[in-house]
C-alpha cells in the first residue's frame, strides 16, 4: 500500500470515529491511527497489539481478585490499572522531558513507557473498558486525572504519580498551582469529560507545542486531524484561521472565519472572531 493510500485510510478511519457516538469510541486505538498519520508508513499492527496485551494481563489479575470479599470497589481496578502498566509494563511519567512532543504520541508513548499524564490515561482507560468498569478522564486544568466508579465507591487517581489517589486536598494544591494562587475549586474541574473530548485534549497538546515552536505549518495539520473526529468543535475553525493569517494565507483565513461566525453561537465570540476577519480583510486591501 502506498503511503498516501495508508494516510487516506487513516483519516477515514478518523472520520468514521466522528460519526460515532461517544460511548463507541475506542480512545486508545484512535490515538493510536492518529500517530499513525503523525509517522507515514509506520506499521500499526504492533501497537494494537500491545493494547490487546494489556487488557489479556488486566483480564488475569480481574479474574484472580474478583472473588474476594474487598475486591468489588474502586480501589481494586486502580490496583490492577497500576500492576498492569506500572509493574508488568514498566509505565511512569516523563518528568525530565515533560514537554517532548513524544509524550503525547501515543506509539512513542508506548515505545518509550512514558508519557504525559493524558496519555498515560488513555491507555488505562482502555484497559478499565475492558473490563467494563466506569472510568472516566477529568476536567483538570494542566493535569489529566482519572475517575474510577465501581461498587459504590469513587476515587479519584493520576496514571502520571502510579495510580496514587488524589483527594479533596490534593485537588486544591493541583488547581492552585495550574491557574494560581486565587484559584477555587469548581465542581467543573473535575467533571468527567467525553472519550471525544479526551482526544481533543490530546490533541491539544500537539498543538499549544507546535505554535510555541512557531510551527504553524505542523499545528495547522493537527487541527485538520483533529476537525475529522469532533466535526462539531467550531473553535478549530477559529484557531485555524488565525495560524493560516500568521503564515500569510488570507483567503483561507477568511474563508475558515467566516464558517466559525456562521457557526458560532457565542456572541462574545462571534464579535472576537468577526474583529479578527475585518483585520484581515483590511491587510488584504
Amino acid at each position: 500500500m502506498e503511503l498516501t493510500e495508508q494516510a487516506e485510510d487513516l483519516k477515514d478511519a478518523l472520520r468514521q470515529c466522528g460519526a460515532q457516538d461517544d460511548a463507541d469510541i475506542s480512545v486508545a486505538k484512535t490515538a493510536i491511527i492518529i500517530s499513525g498519520l503523525l509517522h507515514p508508513g509506520l506499521s500499526l499492527d504492533r501497537y494494537y497489539t500491545h493494547l490487546e496485551k494489556l487488557v489479556i494481563s488486566a483480564h488475569t489479575l480481574f479474574q484472580k481478585g474478583h472473588g474476594q470479599a474487598d475486591n468489588h470497589g474502586a480501589r481494586f481496578i486502580a490496583n490492577i490499572l497500576k500492576e498492569v502498566l506500572c509493574d508488568e509494563f514498566s509505565y511512569e511519567g516523563d518528568r525530565d522531558t515533560y514537554d517532548d512532543l513524544q509524550n503525547a504520541d501515543i506509539v512513542r508513548v508506548i515505545d518509550r513507557r512514558k508519557g504525559m499524564p493524558i496519555a498515560l490515561a488513555i491507555l488505562a482507560m482502555h484497559i478499565a473498558d475492558s473490563l467494563d468498569c466506569d472510568v472516566y478522564g477529568l476536567n483538570m486544568p494542566g493535569h489529566f486525572l482519572i475517575r474510577i466508579d465501581r461498587g459504590g465507591e469513587q476515587m479519584i487517581v493520576d496514571p502520571f504519580n502510579a495510580f496514587e489517589t488524589v483527594d479533596a486536598a490534593d485537588l486544591r494544591r493541583l488547581i492552585k498551582a495550574h491557574i494560581g494562587p486565587q484559584a477555587e475549586m469548581s465542581t467543573a474541574y473535575y467533571a468527567p469529560v467525553s472519550k471525544r473530548d479526551v482526544l481533543v485534549r490530546l490533541m491539544n497538546n500537539h498543538k499549544f507545542r507546535l505554535i510555541e515552536q512557531e510551527a504553524y505549518d505542523e499545528a495547522l495539520d493537527i487541527i485538520e486531524m483533529t476537525r475529522l473526529f469532533a466535526p462539531q468543535e467550531e473553535k478549530l475553525l477559529f484557531e485555524a484561521g488565525i495560524l493560516y493569517a500568521r503564515e500569510g494565507q488570507h483567503k483561507q483565513a477568511v474563508s475558515l472565519l467566516e464558517d466559525y461566525i456562521d457557526q458560532v453561537d457565542d456572541q462574545a465570540e462571534r464579535a472576537e472572531a468577526q474583529a479578527l476577519l475585518h483585520e484581515i480583510k483590511h491587510m488584504m486591501n
